[in-house]
């Protein structure tokens, strides 16, 4: 009798299989922009709602420092928002398997007409950080696909944006998006 398994204890792994399938064919091809104006703190609430129902424990470990009355980002909503998501699997998912605090902080610099997206985690930073944003191979996590950051990289690099990458005295590794 063959059967296809189902319960609560196959939902992570098919909700995984599902996110690993999706970033494939998203890196597989580079799709133009929709710019349109939209709010990032509620694209940012929206990625954390987001998130899979197995992580939904995890959220409770976010910290959201949002800027008020920001104003409108002109760029495509559906990419940042992957972006952040993406950043997010990473920071709440560390490699060690522990529950990691992550604090998330929005800012609009006006001097440079820039959004700042800043997330800070307690997890080490690697010895050689440009392998971050290569496609990896993920033993131990639950979540991440291996493309979460390089796809978040791709996002970001297609708005002409940046990342900054800062390891603080605390062992707190700061991920900074432009």
């Amino acid at each position: 009798l063959n059967t296809v398994p189902t319960g609560p204890d196959f939902l992570p792994n098919i909700e995984r299989l599902k996110r690993i399938t999706l970033d494939l064919c998203e890196y597989s091809k580079v799709r133009p922009l929709e710019i349109s104006p939209f709010d990032l703190n509620q694209i940012l609430r929206q990625a954390v709602g987001d998130l899979p129902v197995s992580m939904q424990g995890k959220t409770a470990l976010l910290k959201l420092h949002l800027e008020e009355n920001l104003p409108a980002a002109h760029l495509d909503s559906d990419k940042i928002r992957q972006v952040i998501r993406h950043f997010l699997f990473h920071l709440l998912d560390p490699e060690d398997g522990r529950d990691c605090p992550v604090t998330v902080e929005t800012r609009y610099l006006s001097d440079s007409k820039e959004f700042m997206i800043c997330m800070a985690a307690d997890i080490p930073l690697p010895a050689d950080p440009r392998n971050l944003f290569e496609p990896a191979e993920y033993k131990v996590t639950r979540f991440r696909t291996g493309l979460n950051l390089p796809l978040a990289k791709r996002f970001i690099e297609c708005h002409n944006g940046r990342i900054e990458l800062d390891s603080r005295i605390d062992g707190q590794t700061v991920f900074t998006i432009y």
